[in-house]
């Protein structure tokens, strides 16, 4: 097994101004990775994150669109407020902190289609607010929310009817807001956070790359490549296996209306047949008179 340390330096001279900020501000600890749990495909983390410069960013290229679509957006938007009832600006984007990232565990090819396990965090600037703002967003769901308490943090979840462990939802640990693809991280991340020994911040093989709640950075990554490619195996295994059902289905459906085109064939030229005797016998009653024509012809 060979293994390879990459550092990569960056020129902040050559950057857009940007990247140049995204990547300024001062190395804080990942207090995060004490519940991002050891044995992870990928996990990302950034410190420097400005919600607001990008949704300025959004607006400034949403008014180089074309007015028709801009004006689209803009109803759209204000059609999502309204069924919120909140705003965007003024109620969502002041209590978004500068901390984001997630893990990724697996993904699963065994049910009908490709379902990732992954789960996203974001540092909020206030927890009680957030909360507040999220029970508003979920008050009309279009799937039930059910809740469910796992060792004291309360979790929020929609069950969707597609298979095993799918149910999506969220969570608070600490100052972080928790989403999810299924309950089942959730829990995992809960459980990880009081406990630091299963915390991928504890793995021998990510400290060798400097990630530890106490190592300072803006922004780091990880991903275990050997893992990926496996999944990245499996997935193309289930897309070829997908394309190869379409396509037999496709041929069967194939044969079923070839099969149903000579069987209308024959209909059509047995009715043909009958067409033209009946034409025929129609031409030899007009020649003849009335009077010889029998009540049956």
């Amino acid at each position: 097994v060979n293994r390879w340390k990459l550092i990569v330096g960056v020129d902040p001279a050559l950057m857009n101004p940007d990247a140049r900020k995204a990547l300024s501000c001062p190395p804080s600890e990942q207090s995060a990775l004490q519940f991002v749990p050891a044995g992870v495909i990928a996990y990302q983390w950034g410190a420097c994150y400005d919600f607001k410069q990008v949704w300025e960013r959004l607006r400034e290229q949403a008014q180089a669109v074309p007015p028709s679509v801009e004006e689209q957006a803009r109803q759209f938007k204000r059609r999502l407020e309204k069924r919120w009832g909140v705003k965007i600006e003024s109620d969502i984007l002041p209590l978004l902190g500068n901390e984001a990232g997630g893990y990724l565990t697996d993904v699963d090819t065994t049910g009908m289609f490709p379902y990732p396990r992954f789960l996203v965090f974001l540092k909020v600037k206030d927890r009680t607010k957030t909360e507040d703002l999220l029970a508003q967003l979920t008050s009309n769901p279009l799937v039930p929310i059910l809740e469910e308490d796992h060792s004291k943090v309360k979790i929020r979840y929609a069950p969707v009817p597609l298979g095993p462990n799918m149910d999506p939802g969220y969570c608070f640990i600490g100052d972080y807001l928790v989403f999810s693809s299924t309950r089942q991280l959730l829990k995992k991340s809960i459980d990880t956070a009081a406990d630091a020994s299963r915390s991928l911040g504890a793995d021998k093989t990510a400290r060798a790359f400097g990630l530890s709640a106490s190592d300072k950075a803006n922004a780091a990554a990880f991903v275990r490549l050997d893992v990926f490619a496996k999944r990245l195996r499996e997935l193309i295994d289930w897309v070829d296996k997908y394309m190869s059902s379409q396509v037999t289905a496709a041929s069967t459906l194939r044969q079923d209306s070839e099969a149903k085109k000579e069987v209308i064939a024959r209909v059509m030229a047995a009715k043909t047949v009958e067409l033209t005797l009946a034409e025929r016998k129609i031409e030899e009653l007009k020649a003849k008179p009335a009077s010889d024509v029998s009540q049956e012809d």
